[in-house]
């Protein structure tokens, strides 16, 4: 996996600016636990600030607006004619102080109407700027790429995987912000979005405003599995349910013998446990490679109510490896408080300066 491209409708009219920034924070947020898993794996020194001047140079030279997690501009700023996005350089500092034990967090720096600068702040107040820093603006149809470096190899494949559960989650926060801004929304199930896989090679994780406004932007009101997945799962959670992405894989053999291909496939779970297939719900059909190769849940009842069925209790798997035994789980990346909002992203996502 290369690029993932967050379709996120922000700064839909003058109200809207508050819920946008929490959304730009929480995606933050997530490309610095991805930084912070990359980093415990490959400790970097923090560049010389001559290097990470010409790299950011570079970058508003090319005039990119693609963000970068930690691998990708690690090698950008030691590469002659490398470029290093603000953002990448914001969430790699910050991983580098959380490892110094340093609470230092993301803060976006307001710029114009809808465009903005991302900065880091420390706990005293302190504001670092990345030198050269270049300026992001918000709204429209302009989903933010990300460069990843995930799934490069079988050894990578364990830390990869907990990437994607953090943009995964991510993603979930975001619908779920917009569902407190927009409590009207139609639900999931009878809004008229469709299941559509994406193209080879193609990831474009759409949030729930993207899927329903799809006809403004001259596209067809379809989404993928994790963009089904994570607007149920948003759902659940404005139901007092504590639900989750869960994410099912198989290692695949191509005709030839000797290719290898991984094939995941995003659900949601409930607390319970019971696993829940959005995709299978909205038009995924029998002949499908998820479903060939048993990767598909269950389709349950639109109208069921989540909150009276199910108790928040004990979780099942983060991610179920078919075929084979390996369960990755680890408490603290799912910590929920279903009081207030949900998810430690959200917890951390402050007001803007």
């Amino acid at each position: 996996m290369k690029v993932i491209d967050f379709a996120l409708c922000l700064f839909t009219d003058a109200r809207d600016r508050e819920r946008s920034e929490r959304a730009i924070h929480v995606l933050l947020h997530a490309l610095t636990c991805v930084a912070c898993e990359w980093l415990s794996e490959n400790p970097t020194p923090w560049p010389a600030d001559s290097q990470l001047f010409v790299a950011t140079d570079n970058r508003k030279r090319a005039r990119g607006r693609t963000w970068q997690d930690v691998s990708s501009i690690a090698r950008a700023v030691r590469t002659p004619g490398g470029q290093a996005s603000t953002a990448g350089l914001a969430c790699w500092r910050i991983a580098h102080e959380w490892h110094r034990g340093v609470d230092a967090r993301p803060v976006l720096l307001h710029r114009g109407a809808r465009a903005y600068e991302i900065a880091v702040r420390y706990p005293d107040g302190t504001i670092w700027r990345a030198p050269n820093a270049e300026t992001y603006e918000f709204g429209g149809y302009r989903p933010i790429r990300i460069d990843v470096d995930l799934f490069q190899s079988e050894a990578d494949r364990e830390r990869s995987e907990r990437a994607l559960h953090f943009f995964l989650h991510a993603l979930v926060c975001v619908d779920y912000e917009w569902l407190r801004y927009r409590p009207q929304t139609p639900a999931l199930y009878t809004s008229g979005i469709r299941y559509e896989h994406e193209a080879p090679g193609q990831e474009e994780w759409q949030d729930i405003p993207t899927m329903l406004l799809a006809q403004n932007y001259q596209r067809k009101r379809t989404g993928d599995c994790e963009d089904l997945a994570c607007a149920r799962v948003a759902e659940d959670w404005r139901r007092r349910c504590v639900s989750r992405p869960y994410v099912r894989y198989r290692l695949l053999t191509m005709p030839d013998g000797r290719t290898q291909m991984n094939l995941y496939h995003i659900l949601s779970q409930r607390p319970d446990g019971t696993i829940e297939d959005p995709s299978k719900q909205l038009g995924m059909g029998a002949a499908s490679a998820e479903a060939k190769f048993g990767l598909v849940g269950e389709a349950f009842d639109p109208n069921e109510s989540a909150s009276r069925v199910y108790r928040p209790g004990s979780h099942g798997p983060l991610l179920d490896c078919v075929g084979e035994t390996r369960v990755i789980t680890d408490g603290r990346w799912w910590e929920t408080d279903v009081s207030g909002y949900v998810g430690p992203f959200l917890t951390r996502a402050e007001g803007c300066a």
